[in-house]
């Protein structure tokens, strides 16, 4: 039977990283825990569950998630956020590929997505810019096969390098944003690593795009993807959306300029 790893990056990641690892101590076989600096109960928690914990400074997640990736021992690799915490029919889910060998009949897929739906400030939400919610991650995946290549984003970054992409039933519950404060440091943070991947790929700035694409996404995320049904969040959520395009154009035409 194929053996499972799993990684997960963290910084701080106390408030739910045992909800993220209690359940996958009956499926998986190495668990990884990729630290960046955590000055709270991170490192407690790891050792707790017998993790392996590597310290790893950031620079940015396309380079993390690969650093994590070369660390894991075993073939098949399931990737989590610190606060994305998986359902029992995941787990069961996850067992039962395990068995057979991460097969399904006479496929082979490569890649597995995960449906995962976003709690933002205790309320289970419709969107959350760039996201629809719930979507669908791909989050186990073959490392001799996947990786998060040259091409992926360093923010909201994708793996690739797959030809057979299947679903595994269960649910991740992304529990995202508690408080305003954390999400305007998510907002500067994924803006600025955002703005330097714009950079890299030769994208031009300009006020005309900052106030247009800023208005444009307010518009997508708040009422065709519907923010607008999830109350005060909703409006919040919007204005993130609004923030995320002006502050990551901004940026741009600051480091260009």
């Amino acid at each position: 039977m194929e053996k499972l790893s799993c990684y997960i990056l963290t910084k701080n990641s106390a408030r739910y990283l045992e909800q993220v690892i209690a359940p996958l101590n009956i499926v998986v076989d190495d668990l990884l825990i990729v630290d960046s600096g955590s000055t709270d109960d991170t490192k407690k928690i790891a050792e707790k569950y017998n993790a392996r914990f590597v310290f790893h400074e950031f620079k940015d997640f396309k380079s993390q998630r690969n650093f994590a990736l070369e660390c894991c021992e075993n073939k098949w690799v399931l990737n989590l956020d610190s606060d994305e915490v998986p359902d029992e029919q995941l787990i069961h889910a996850l067992k039962e590929l395990k068995k057979q060998n991460f097969e399904m009949g006479s496929e082979k897929p490569e890649a597995y997505r995960i449906p995962r739906e976003w709690i933002m400030f205790g309320r289970r939400v419709h969107a959350f810019y760039p996201v629809s919610c719930p979507d669908y991650p791909i989050r186990l995946f073959r490392k001799d096969k996947v990786s998060f290549k040259d091409d992926s984003n360093l923010v909201h970054e994708s793996p690739s390098g797959y030809t057979v992409l299947k679903d595994v039933s269960g649910t991740l519950t992304h529990y995202s944003c508690d408080s305003l404060k954390e999400l305007k440091a998510k907002l500067d943070r994924y803006t600025s690593l955002a703005a330097q991947d714009l950079r890299a790929r030769g994208v031009k700035s300009s006020w005309r795009k900052i106030v247009g694409s800023s208005f444009a996404s307010w518009f997508k995320w708040y009422i065709r993807k519907g923010s607008w049904k999830d109350g005060k969040v909703g409006v919040l959520l919007g204005w993130y959306a609004f923030e995320y395009s002006f502050q990551k154009y901004f940026k741009l035409k600051s480091l260009v300029n």
